[in-house]
């Protein structure tokens, strides 16, 4: 396990050397007591840069050990998954801090990407109730006085991918009366008054509650949005309508490339960090939903890779998306990134990242059971 984790190593610091914008003189090399720096590394699931943050305590008084949050966990196998609104926030930074919850304007989040110091006081004002930052631990925490690492999975495949995809469409038409309906369209859609009744993942619309001439039909009335679109039932929370994007006839759907490169990611970072704190004797993960799965997972080659130090793996609210649900089956059987029947036989980055049955319901504890580190 030494051997294969001394050779694990060499080819992560041969991966580093080749990243333009990191910080090799050490992660937390600058920065300021109580801050966090976002730096670049590696792809989202769009292409485009994925970032991560670098967290300083306001007092280090824990120099030996880190903790590391992993944020995010929503997974797409196909076009109509990485397309649909609710799961393409996880696909990429910028859409996520401009679309999500956080609503954030295109120049704070120029600010944050540019990896200026921010005050951990003030990004977790930013991001009340979604996001877990230790602004103001207490002396009793147990990360108190740590150095952190936040990774927010903007890969769409909890940090297990090592592929690109390519993800046709299908395309499903509505039921609409297509012959006598007007599938003109230009710009955002803002005149669109065609039959399409189906986003363009294939999901079914809902009624408009205020417009019922315009029955089921996808539509971009008022222009607010940067196309036609319609009200779903939205696929992680089904009590309430979300909204998805929909094609006009007109237009033919564009193959999606996905980038799920998530385990070269965080396998580059826990290099960097290995670079930065190598004596390290304790290190704690956590996540929540997905990002708990990848935590867990991740343990096992976490302790590999730091072998004298004890690693500590939180889930939270997982319980939904451990090995051995409906959804993990589903992403064995159809994830192209995964190890199941549709997995791509040649990895595209040899780098070791968590592999089991994901069918199982106790692969997790198969693979800690069976570490050796």
């Amino acid at each position: 396990m030494v051997d294969h984790t001394r050779a694990m190593m060499c080819q992560l610091l041969g991966f580093i050397m080749l990243l333009p914008r990191m910080v090799l003189g050490g992660l937390w090399d600058g920065m300021q007591p109580g801050t966090v720096s976002f730096k670049q590394l590696g792809l989202c699931a769009s292409g485009q840069p994925a970032y991560f943050g670098v967290i300083e305590p306001a007092e280090l008084v824990q120099p030996d050990k880190m903790f590391v949050e992993t944020m995010g966990g929503a997974i797409c196998f196909n076009r109509a998954s990485c397309n649909t609104h609710e799961l393409r926030l996880w696909t990429d930074v910028d859409i996520f801090l401009s679309e999500s919850f956080l609503r954030l304007s295109p120049p704070m989040i120029e600010f944050l990407k540019s990896g200026a110091a921010v005050p951990l006081q003030q990004l977790s004002g930013l991001v009340d109730g979604g996001i877990y930052f230790p602004s103001s631990f207490s002396a009793e925490h147990p990360w108190f006085g740590m150095r952190g690492l936040w990774a927010f999975m903007c890969t769409a495949d909890i940090f297990v991918g090592k592929h690109n995809a390519t993800y046709e469409p299908v395309y499903v038409p509505g039921p609409g009366p297509l012959k006598t309906c007007n599938e003109a369209i230009s710009g955002n859609g803002a005149n669109y008054a065609g039959c399409q009744n189906r986003t363009n993942s294939g999901m079914p619309c809902l009624p408009w509650p205020d417009t019922p001439n315009d029955y089921n039909y996808c539509r971009n009335r008022d222009g607010g949005r940067s196309r036609i679109w319609c009200r779903v039932s939205s696929p992680l929370y089904h009590d309430r309508p979300d909204y998805d994007y929909c094609d006009a006839v007109t237009e033919t759907p564009e193959s999606t490339t996905v980038y799920h490169h998530g385990g070269l990611n965080h396998a580059l970072l826990l290099g960097a960090a290995k670079q930065a704190l190598p004596n390290l004797t304790l290190i704690s993960t956590y996540g929540s939903s997905g990002g708990g799965v990848a935590a867990t997972a991740w343990a096992s080659l976490i302790a590999d890779t730091w072998t004298e130090s004890k690693v500590v793996a939180l889930a939270d609210g997982a319980l939904h998306t451990f090995p051995g649900t409906s959804l993990f089956d589903y992403f064995w059987e159809k994830a192209p990134y995964g190890a199941g029947p549709l997995g791509q036989a040649t990895p595209q980055y040899d780098v070791t990242t968590p592999d089991f049955d994901w069918r199982e319901v106790d692969a997790l504890a198969k693979e800690l059971k069976s570490h050796e580190g």
